[in-house]
């Protein structure tokens, strides 16, 4: 089973930005609803960020969250 961390590297490969790279540390050190409930967002926006999976818009609300 893979990490946050791993999990977003394999998603993002050579274009991991850095804050989702904090954001799967972040998740690695608590966990990735902690990190969600922190950021008043879904664990599952945060695993689809963490995998690539949302479009822009939403990704986009998750970094300023974030930021």
């Amino acid at each position: 089973m893979s990490g946050p961390v791993e999990i977003a590297q394999k998603a993002w490969g050579d274009e991991l930005p850095d804050w989702v790279l904090a954001l799967a540390e972040a998740c690695a050190r608590t966990s990735q609803n902690r990190v969600a409930e922190d950021l008043g967002r879904s664990a599952s926006l945060v695993s689809n960020v963490l995998r690539r999976k949302y479009g822009n818009n939403r990704t986009a609300r998750c970094r300023k969250a974030w930021s």
